[in-house]
């Protein structure tokens, strides 16, 4: 089996179990089915390689060695594509506001985008829905700011006093980032009609 991580392969394999087993030898190509070459001689069963780039995808296979210096035939090719871990993108805050536009009220929501490390994020796309008492009336995307805020804007509608504008966040997206709404500090906020 071959498992990819960042910058690194890790390889596993059933146990040979002859008696004057040596230990094995790991080939690896970046061509399916040819080009391989010596690349580990492990004693066990296992073997990370960290001599990998991210991104290029690599194919390994497996012989024992016995005491004598015998290799048997080499195992099934395994490939893996080693990638860097993706940060993490979350919505820091959500501030919410209201008004009048054409005689119809229009809510607005602030987003503040955080990614790992606690900073801001600029460029990345928030994604959510708006509702009003709980049906939705729309959906709204919006571009974060170097300070990593995004408005976004309901429809305009015909409300009544005490009516709820209610933003969700959907998605939050930039190249290179995971969104993971469980580290929201909010996912949805609420505001209602003056």
């Amino acid at each position: 089996a071959a498992t990819a991580g960042n910058a690194s392969v890790a390889l596993d394999w059933a146990d040979n179990a002859e008696a004057d087993l040596a230990g094995y030898r790991v080939f690896r190509s970046t061509v399916s089915g040819s080009g391989f070459t010596l690349v580990a001689s492990p004693a066990g069963s296992a073997f990370t390689d960290n001599s990998v780039s991210n991104g290029t995808t690599y194919f390994y296979t497996v012989a024992a060695i016995d005491a004598a210096g015998n290799v048997s035939p080499t195992s099934p090719q395994v490939s893996a594509t080693p990638t860097a871990p993706l940060t993490a993108i979350w919505s820091e805050r959500i501030d919410m506001g209201i008004g009048i536009v054409k005689g119809k009220y229009r809510a607005s929501a602030n987003v503040t985008a955080f990614r790992s490390g606690n900073t801001a994020v600029a460029r990345a796309t928030v994604t959510g829905t708006w509702s009003l008492n709980g049906t939705v009336i729309g959906t709204a995307s919006a571009v974060t700011s170097r300070a990593g805020l995004a408005t976004l804007y309901s429809p305009q509608v015909n409300a009544t006093k005490g009516s709820i504008f209610t933003f969700t966040i959907t998605g939050i997206t930039l190249s290179g980032l995971q969104y993971n709404p469980a580290l929201n500090k909010e996912t949805s906020d609420s505001i209602a009609v003056p």
